[in-house]
C-alpha cells in the first residue's frame, strides 16, 4: 500500500511539474509574440517622415512608400531604392526595415546613444566587441537580401552587415556633436556602406565592419588616402546628398556632392504621389 501511494505521488508531482512547463512555455511564448508584434509598430513610429526635394521642393511621404514598390512582385521587393522626381534626379534613398517596409534612409538613424562617451573611437571599439558581422540573407533567409537595421536595432542585435554598423556608428558620433554621415557606394567586393566623419577640416573615413579597436583620432583613415571606396550617396539624420561627378573621387565634400533632400520627422498632413523608385541596389 505504501509502495501504491509513492508511486502515486511521483505521478501527480511530474503531472504538476509538467503543467507548469507547459504554462511556463505559453507564457514565454505569448510574450516574446508580443514583442515581435510590437517591432513594426515600434520602427514605424520612430522613422515615420516625408523627404523633401532641394530640385522643387515637393514632398514624399513614408506613407507613399509602399504604394510606389507595389507593381514588384512581393517576393523581389525588399532591398533598397533610390527616388527620383519627375525629371529624372536621383534625390533620395529608401531601404527596407527588419519589419519588412521601406523607410527614407535617414529615418534609419534615429537618434540612439548606447551610452555617454566623450572618445570618438569608443563607438568603433564598441561595435568590434558587441557586432558580428553577417549578410542580411543568411540571418533571414534567400528573400531578404537587403534589410537595414536602425540605430537601436544595431545596437541590440548581435549580427548585422555593412549598412546595419555604419548607421550606428554614425548615429552615435552625431549624437555626440561630430558631423559624421553614412555613405554608400562600391569597393572591389560589391556594394558597400561606411562612415565619414568631418573633424578640424579633415575627412576621415570609418570602416564601421573592421573589428580592430583604436585608440585615438589618428588610428582612423583620411578618406583621401581610400580610392578603393567609390562613393555615390551621403545622408545624415536630416540631408542626403548625391555625388554628381566621379565616383572615383576620394573627397566627400565640395562641388562633385549635390544636397538633394531634407529628411523631416512625421507629418502626414499633405501627400504627394509624383515620384517613383530607380532600380533597387543591394548592400555586402
Amino acid at each position: 500500500m505504501l509502495s501504491t501511494l509513492r508511486v502515486l505521488l511521483v505521478i501527480l508531482l511530474g503531472y504538476f511539474a509538467l503543467i507548469g512547463w507547459l504554462w511556463n512555455r505559453a507564457e514565454h511564448s505569448e510574450g516574446f509574440s508580443r514583442a515581435s508584434d510590437s517591432l513594426p509598430r515600434t520602427q514605424a513610429s520612430l522613422q515615420t517622415g516625408f523627404v523633401k526635394s532641394s530640385f522643387n521642393s515637393e514632398r514624399f511621404y513614408s506613407t507613399d512608400l509602399a504604394e510606389a514598390v507595389s507593381y514588384i512582385p512581393g517576393n523581389v521587393r525588399g532591398g533598397s531604392y533610390i527616388w527620383q522626381d519627375q525629371n529624372g534626379h536621383a534625390f533620395a534613398y529608401a531601404a527596407t526595415g527588419l519589419d519588412k517596409n521601406l523607410y527614407f534612409a535617414n529615418s534609419y538613424l534615429v537618434g540612439f546613444v548606447p551610452y555617454q562617451t566623450d572618445k570618438v573611437w569608443q563607438p568603433l571599439v564598441t561595435l568590434a566587441l558587441r557586432k558580428t558581422y553577417q549578410f542580411d540573407h543568411e540571418q533571414h533567409g534567400a528573400k531578404w537580401h537587403d534589410l537595414w537595421q536602425n540605430s537601436e536595432q544595431a545596437f541590440y542585435y548581435s549580427h548585422g552587415d555593412c549598412e546595419d554598423h555604419a548607421i550606428l556608428m554614425a548615429d552615435w558620433l552625431i549624437s555626440m556633436g561630430y558631423d559624421a554621415r553614412v555613405a554608400i557606394g562600391q569597393v572591389p567586393s560589391g556594394g558597400h556602406a561606411w562612415v565619414i566623419l568631418f573633424y578640424d577640416e579633415k575627412e576621415y573615413l570609418i570602416e564601421a565592419t573592421t573589428k580592430r579597436r583604436p585608440r585615438s583620432l589618428s588610428d582612423f583613415t583620411l578618406a583621401k588616402y581610400a580610392a578603393e571606396y567609390r562613393p555615390r550617396y551621403l545622408f545624415n539624420r536630416e540631408n542626403f546628398w548625391v555625388n554628381i561627378g566621379s565616383d572615383l573621387t576620394t573627397r566627400y565634400s565640395g562641388e562633385n556632392w549635390r544636397l538633394t533632400a531634407s529628411y523631416h520627422a512625421q507629418d502626414l498632413s499633405i501627400r504627394s504621389d509624383s515620384f517613383a523608385p530607380d532600380s533597387p541596389t543591394t548592400m555586402e
